[in-house]
């Protein structure tokens, strides 16, 4: 039996929305004999739909965390609450495993008072600030200057001051410097300052906020310095420096490290626009040697985090330079956006099936009221996913926010290998 904790990063190292929706995506890695731990009770279409499109009979269990419709996300005072606890104690005898979206202290906490501290493989790494190790932006350059694999030029810093003096000294040689928060996601804690001679578009380069600067440039001390509260969350954490690389594209390569070390790798690409991600595709890999070379740094890293002691899923993102270089720019040691893109892949192609298919990720174009009222489209239009063909959408997510309102959902499509995305995403629109 395996419990999974539904939860999202410490709230220590970053300010988080509500992302129930999105944390639901864990309810794909579970069976029936399984156990949820979420912020929140899912909707019951959403795990009817797992069960129909995965042919399994019942859903997975699932306990909320107490007084669930105030809490966005799960903290510590929630996942130690005596009902939470109390189940995992029950289950102790039958429970073989123990995880987390994220690796978290609260979790590890958790497996120690519910007497499965033994189930959950990285419990002692995290309980030693582990977590922060392999999940921090600015700790991740000096892992990568220890294994001499390629950074962007820059550096990290605590001070407003000498990430003035590094990105001064970037802007002379590039046209754009990229600051990072130690911790966040998908583009969504970085900001880009570009300057004169910048050709490339601003939206595409996964950055949340991006910020023109003036042609001499004067402008940048005080951009960032008005800036540095967010991105240093208050002083508390470095903030990364780094030119900014125009690319032919950002992949990844994601690895399960376990006590005997770790599995065959897994292949994607992220997609941005609009300031954001906007999708995912799997498998997908840089052209030429370029998969061979990202393999290799990948395997690096993955056997330099098994020597550290850490366990569990971790993805080296990376971006292929317009010189044809892979530049490493960091790792997410944690279940990702991507991890289910492979995994669902795996658990629903049968024997039977072509197994040469690409999954896309991506947020419906429109809002909808509900799973159930999603899925009733697809089947109408004959979108939804045939598991004796092994194509077709399956729906990842309820619709996302807090809101009753009707909100867009996220979805992923397995499809033959080189179907164009653009058709897909139009065909999820009302």
């Amino acid at each position: 039996m395996k419990i999974l904790v539904c939860n999202a990063i410490d709230t220590y190292f970053l300010e988080t929305r509500d992302i129930r929706a999105f944390s639901y995506r864990g309810l794909w890695f579970l069976g029936p004999d399984d156990l949820a731990v979420t912020s929140g009770l899912p909707p019951a279409d959403f795990l009817d739909h797992i069960s129909l499109i995965v042919g399994q009979r019942g859903r997975c269990q699932v306990i909320a965390a107490p007084n669930n419709e105030g809490i966005p996300i799960l903290e510590s005072s929630d996942l130690h609450s005596s009902s939470i606890v109390k189940r995992v104690s029950e289950l102790a005898s039958v429970v073989n495993d123990l995880d987390a979206l994220w690796p978290t202290f609260a979790v590890a906490e958790l497996a120690r008072r519910g007497g499965v501290e033994d189930k959950c493989l990285w419990a002692n790494f995290v309980n030693e600030d582990g977590a922060n190790l392999v999940n921090n932006k600015a700790l991740f350059r000096a892992h990568a200057r220890l294994l001499t694999i390629p950074i962007a030029e820059g550096g990290s810093t605590y001070t407003a001051e000498a990430a003035i003096a590094i990105a001064e000294r970037l802007l002379k040689k590039y046209t754009a410097v990229i600051l990072k928060r130690a911790h966040g996601g998908a583009g969504a804690a970085n900001i880009l300052f570009y300057g004169q001679g910048f050709d490339n578009d601003p939206a595409a380069s996964g950055a949340k906020r991006a910020i023109a600067l003036s042609s001499n440039g004067n402008d940048l001390p005080s951009s960032i310095r008005s800036h540095w509260e967010f991105l240093s969350r208050a002083g508390r954490f470095p903030v990364v420096v780094e030119a900014y690389l125009p690319n032919d594209g950002t992949f990844y390569v994601e690895y399960f490290i376990h006590d005997h070390g770790y599995d065959l790798p897994n292949f994607g690409q992220l997609f941005f626009g609009h300031n954001s991600l906007s999708h995912e595709q799997l498998p997908s890999s840089p052209p030429g040697e370029g998969r061979s070379t990202l393999e290799a740094i990948g395997n690096r890293v993955a056997q330099y985090l098994f020597q550290l002691g850490y366990r569990g899923y971790v993805s080296l993102d990376s971006i292929l330079a317009k010189n044809g270089t892979i530049v490493a720019t960091e790792i997410n040691s944690r279940y990702t956006s991507s991890t289910h893109l492979y995994r669902l892949k795996e658990r629903l192609l049968t024997e039977s099936c072509d197994k040469n298919k690409t999954v896309s990720q991506f947020i419906t174009p429109d809002a909808w009221d509900s799973v159930s009222q999603f899925e009733d489209v697809l089947r109408k239009r004959g979108l939804l996913f045939d598991r004796a063909k092994g194509e077709g959408c399956l729906i990842l997510t309820p619709p996302l926010g807090s809101a009753k309102d009707p909100a867009p959902l996220f979805v992923n499509w397995i499809h033959g290998p080189g179907e164009p995305v653009k058709p897909l995403f139009q065909a999820l629109a009302r």
